[in-house]
């Protein structure tokens, strides 16, 4: 109940009832809500309508999900695009981290990691959305001329969110990609810019799926980039999961 939002018909006595003190013949919401002790304003709020049917399938981006891990490590192998960015999401010591490190050929690579809190808070499969953002804004903020550039995840769920209603936890992170991809691609669209978001297999090898992975684990430690160089939605704490409660 904590996740309806503003426009659903509970929303307002859920939050009346939490915020009033009543000394006797308190209601199950006041005992449900005094029992768990949440702050509704700090959890995340699920649309109460999905996506409109006509929008699915437009996105600021292509997604590939090669057929199998081999093919998968085929594709990273030889993938064509200038700019290549690889992410992943981390959970260590009940803790949880994301990080994205955007590789060029000569200079060195750019990394963001960002420490989202507890388990008892976050998930993840939001981590992993986490460090799509990241790594969309890391190729948004690319000074360098590149026309294609590519991310690689290993999470094919994370993937396939962008083409669901995106009304399920975390999915709040998904659609602020989906703006930053949108923002992105008309600044670029003179440029025949194109951004793939590739599932890359992850623990076969691939260096740099390895090298996201140990810097996801650093930010599930608590290592968390300067609040400067992270994309303006994630310089103030994430919406706690609703699934956590």
């Amino acid at each position: 109940m904590s996740s309806l939002p503003i426009d659903h018909p509970l929303h307002k006595p859920v939050n009346w009832k939490r915020t009033r003190s009543t000394k006797r013949h308190r209601g199950p919401l006041q005992v449900l809500a005094s029992t768990r002790k949440a702050d509704t304003k700090k959890i995340e709020k699920i649309p109460s309508t999905g996506r409109n049917p006509s929008k699915l399938g437009e996105l600021p981006f292509r997604i590939r999900i090669p057929a199998d891990k081999e093919a998968s490590a085929r594709e990273a192998e030889n993938a064509p695009e200038e700019i290549q960015v690889y992410t992943d999401g981390s959970a260590q010591g009940g803790k949880v981290g994301a990080s994205a490190i955007l590789i060029r050929s000569n200079r060195p690579d750019g990394i963001l990691h960002l420490h989202l809190g507890p388990e008892s808070e976050h998930t993840v499969h939001e981590a992993e959305l986490v460090g799509l953002l990241l790594a969309v804004h890391l190729i948004g903020t690319e000074r360098r001329g590149a026309t294609s550039c590519s991310v690689a995840e290993d999470n094919q769920a994370a993937l396939k969110a962008f083409n669901s209603e995106l009304r399920k936890p975390g999915h709040h992170i998904a659609r602020e990609i989906l703006q930053l991809g949108n923002r992105i691609q008309k600044r670029r669209s003179k440029h025949k810019y194109l951004l793939t978001l590739r599932w890359t297999a992850g623990h076969i090898g691939i260096p740099g799926n390895e090298k996201a992975d140990s810097e996801a684990k650093r930010a599930a430690t608590g290592l968390s980039s300067n609040n400067e160089l992270l994309p303006p939605y994630l310089r103030k704490p994430l919406f706690i999961n609703p699934q956590q409660f």
